[in-house]
């Protein structure tokens, strides 16, 4: 994200693409993906049929004979990346490709066109590259959304939009600002709120513990930690996970729905609450 984010606010017109590949777990063919897996001759044939099984297990269970990987499976990671390696590498390829991402199956790509070439063509040579690896574009509204054009299909600097990648809102209204997608949002205000129901329906059978467990939940919202036995010394929480954005207006409604929660309790309870 902080490398986007740099490119997008450096000032160049690019054009941008944000887009997504429908069911895409669901959608990769086992016959390619084992051709693959043979082709890299990094795995033992002993490694190749244990794989074999599993994706033909799967999709005996899911009803889907010869496609697809079974979600949550640490394996099915690996093997999608291993999938999707020659179609990266295509979009790489392209003359005027100057940033390509790809988290899973959500994927944004900057242009900085060619003079004399159409931007209007980029979406669909990339939903070209997809369907020669049986895969779709997820070309929906939500999902797929490109930087407006003007009618020779050139980057139009007067247009504005927004676009939301990996958790975060990229607005062009007003130069560029970066705030809390959507889901992301509201996904906060559904926590906030469900760590007072949850006390709300056990304070009357046990009101201490019931008052612990919310002061527990409600730190764990609004505070930071560090992983242990992390390699990297990971730190996650609100700060961590929200450190791209470039204004407040996030946090701020969120610190007015808490204050609200917390000034619906009883005196006793907010004198208790920790600053």
């Amino acid at each position: 994200m902080k490398q986007l984010i740099a490119m997008i606010s450096d000032g160049f017109n690019y054009h941008v693409l944000r887009t997504d590949i429908s069911n895409f777990f669901e959608s990769i063919p086992h016959d390619r993906l084992l051709q693959k897996l043979k082709n890299d001759q990094l795995l033992s044939q002993k490694s190749l049929r244990l794989i074999s099984g599993i994706l033909f297990r799967y999709a005996s269970l899911a009803g889907t004979p010869g496609v697809g990987l079974p979600r949550g499976l640490g394996i099915s990671s690996y093997l999608s990346e291993l999938y999707m390696r020659e179609f990266d590498q295509r979009v790489k390829m392209l003359d005027d490709v100057v940033f390509y991402a790809r988290y899973v199956d959500d994927i944004v790509v900057l242009f900085a066109p060619l003079p004399g070439t159409d931007v209007r063509v980029k979406r669909p040579k990339l939903r070209d590259f997809l369907s020669d690896i049986s895969l779709t574009m997820n070309e929906t509204a939500e999902k797929t959304k490109e930087s407006p054009v003007d009618s020779y299909g050139l980057p139009d600097t007067k247009g504005s939009w927004s676009f939301e990648y990996l958790g975060y809102c990229i607005d062009f209204r007003a130069g560029v600002s970066v705030s809390m997608s959507r889901k992301r949002l509201a996904r906060y205000k559904n926590r906030v709120s469900g760590c007072f129901r949850r006390y709300e329906s056990q304070r009357s059978t046990n009101y201490k513990k019931a008052y612990r467990i919310l002061i527990k939940r409600v730190r764990f919202l609004t505070s930071n930690t560090q992983l242990t036995h992390n390699k990297s010394n990971a730190y996650v929480g609100i700060y961590f996970n929200n450190m791209h954005l470039t204004h407040h207006k996030d946090l701020i409604a969120l610190d007015s729905i808490l204050c609200a929660k917390i000034g619906s309790l009883s005196s006793g309870f907010v004198a208790q609450i920790p600053s």
